[in-house]
């Protein structure tokens, strides 16, 4: 986890890697960390480059400890699976410090690019 408060001004969270086969999101986490201590002149932001570090490690959608969806359980629950503890954590401690979340998804490994004439409209 990374923050950097800079006093007065608006708080940001922003979070990667809620689902383990999305790596754009982690790596653009980390290049903001690189990228934000000489850009930032207020406010404060806290950026967790891997929400779901067990399924970043196994490249799974899932929390492979309980098949769960961290991006369907919130707010969690501290008395559940690891998946429910993570969304409480997130829940609890680090929205009530953020005025705006960015939650850095991508499509993952599974999405197919639609090109002009390859698909049906309705199907979007």
């Amino acid at each position: 986890m990374f923050s950097l408060n800079r006093g007065e001004g608006p708080r940001l969270l922003i979070t990667g890697g809620c689902h383990g086969n999305e790596l754009e999101g982690p790596i653009v986490a980390r290049r903001l960390i690189e990228w934000l201590p000489e850009a930032q002149t207020s406010g404060r932001v806290i950026i967790l480059p891997v929400l779901n570090p067990p399924a970043v490690e196994a490249w799974s959608r899932n929390t492979p400890i309980d098949g769960l969806n961290l991006n369907r359980v919130f707010p969690g629950r501290a008395d559940e699976s690891v998946t429910e503890r993570i969304a409480d954590a997130v829940s609890r401690l680090l929205l009530p410090m953020a005025d705006t979340v960015f939650d850095l998804h991508s499509f993952g490994p599974t999405w197919d690019l639609f090109r002009t004439g390859d698909h049906d409209p309705s199907d979007c």
